[in-house]
């Protein structure tokens, strides 16, 4: 099958060669050579160049190897879906990466599948990029204002300060509450494509007290560690914490927040929309008899 030869395919790249890969995947050569023959038929394209160190991907094979992997995770989400429709249960597909954890969603989801036994979740991975899955249904974060967050509804369940991310050895680390004037002559990074309520009054509040504002890409641990590495301290909100491995988060005395809340497609299916409306409930304080998850940082 496809699904097979694209994960042999993948093997082959990263050993850079088919005996290699076949060692790896307790096959023999000639079982992954005569897949990736299979597979060069399917796309009618030279996916390697061979030579007599190995193999090297061509053209065609390096933009194959940057679709596959999303390829087979498409097939598992479909898989799921199918499995869940075939079962006559309800699934909901929760979207989830290094920073849009699931901090409130599995209590929220516990309690509401008391109620409603026949509901399922599914975890799917957000890419790096903030690639979205299309079978993703919610997703748990701070609204922050990137680019897809205006494509999808979002409900506010709380506002979470922001704060000063540093390494643990750094001088400021030692005190409880920074200052803002505690941050004079520091460089501070900030990340870049977001459009958050007060942002640029924060921004000049940096510059106010001759701090040096250092703008960054999309947050990744390698922006974490590069923070860390240099010294640099990071704008970053208080429920952070749980990510920032070797950095410390300190808060501010300032008044600058971000909502974080539940994001939902702008047309939920039923079983979603259900969901969200339980959430809404829970947090509309009209049944005092509720469990409330917080969250905590």
């Amino acid at each position: 099958m496809l699904k097979t030869a694209l994960k042999i395919f993948i093997q082959v790249c990263k050993s850079g060669s088919f005996t290699k890969a076949a060692a790896k995947l307790y096959v023999t050569p000639s079982a992954v050579m005569q897949q990736m023959d299979a597979l060069e038929k399917e796309y009618s394209v030279r996916l390697f160049h061979r030579t007599h160190h190995g193999v090297i991907p061509t053209e065609a094979g390096l933009f194959l190897l940057e679709e596959a992997e999303e390829m087979l995770r498409r097939s598992a989400e479909i898989r799921t879906r199918m499995n869940a429709i075939s079962e006559g249960s309800e699934t909901v597909c929760i979207g989830t990466s290094l920073l849009e954890k699931c901090r409130l969603l599995y209590d929220l989801w516990t309690l509401y599948s008391q109620k409603n036994p026949s509901c399922r979740i599914e975890m799917v991975n957000i890419s790096s990029e903030a690639r979205i899955p299309d079978c993703a249904d919610l997703i748990e974060s701070l609204n922050s204002g990137l680019q897809w967050m205006h494509e999808w509804q979002f409900f506010e369940i709380c506002r979470v300060p922001i704060g000063i991310a540093m390494e643990s050895t750094h001088v400021l680390a030692g005190k409880t509450i920074l200052e803002p004037e505690d941050l004079a002559g520091q460089e501070v990074g900030a990340f870049r494509g977001t459009d958050y309520e007060g942002h640029s009054s924060l921004h000049q509040k940096l510059k106010n007290v001759s701090a040096q504002v250092h703008w960054q890409d999309m947050p990744s641990p390698s922006v974490f560690w590069e923070c860390a590495f240099q010294h640099r301290l990071l704008l970053a909100p208080l429920c952070w914490t749980d990510i920032l491995a070797g950095l410390t988060i300190r808060p501010v005395r300032w008044e600058f927040m971000l909502p974080y809340g539940i994001f939902s497609r702008q047309h939920p299916r039923d079983e979603v929309r259900r969901f969200v409306q339980y959430i809404q409930k829970i947090y509309s304080g009209s049944n005092p008899d509720d469990i409330v998850p917080v969250l905590n940082y």
